[in-house]
């Protein structure tokens, strides 16, 4: 009887000592100590996981005996064991891999865009292309020449005759600004 009663104690004991989990810190460094903000450290095998803040430091609620996965972006992947200790500080290396140049671009192709530092697309259209298109308004010009540009003609004889409110890919007119250099 007695037995019976103490076999199934010892187990929620080993089953309660095995489930505790402790709060590992630590820093997230490069290998020439420079903080890595926005590292992903996560408990190998599991969805439990957390990122380092803007000084490389995590906090993280894991089993004593995990396995932590720190990854960056531009350095090799680390896989470092707790082993029951509070603190884990992690130093990366470099991948081998180099990370090209980041490319951002308009809606537009690449064709007759010059490269100019900014996030908007600019269309560059020569004075050649202007005189193929035998308009003689701007707007109609570049309504032709830029798909993405949209200006339609006021019909009101009452003086609105004179404005032409433009559009570029969604934005009202009140966001439009045209350049015309020459």
């Amino acid at each position: 009887m007695r037995k019976a009663l103490l076999t199934p104690l010892f187990a929620v004991v080993a089953l309660a000592a095995h489930a505790q989990k402790i709060t590992v810190t630590g820093r997230v460094l490069s290998t020439s100590g420079e903080a890595q903000p926005g590292a992903t450290v996560l408990e190998r095998g599991t969805t439990n996981g957390t990122s380092t803040g803007a000084n490389g430091e995590y906090s993280l609620a894991v089993s004593p005996q995990a396995t932590l996965t720190v990854s960056a972006i531009g350095f090799a992947t680390q896989q470092v064991a707790v082993q029951g200790r509070a603190k884990v500080d992690v130093r990366l290396a470099a991948s081998a891999t180099d990370i090209g140049d980041v490319v951002v671009t308009g809606s537009r192709a690449a064709i007759g865009r010059t490269n100019v530092l900014t996030t908007a697309p600019v269309d560059v259209i020569s004075a050649r292309e202007i005189k193929a298109f035998a308009q003689t308004d701007v707007s109609q010009v570049l309504t032709y020449a830029a798909p993405s540009f949209q200006s339609s003609r006021q019909s009101i004889s009452d003086g609105t005759d004179f404005l032409d409110p433009a559009s570029l890919r969604g934005l009202g007119p009140d966001q439009v600004l045209v350049l015309v250099n020459g």
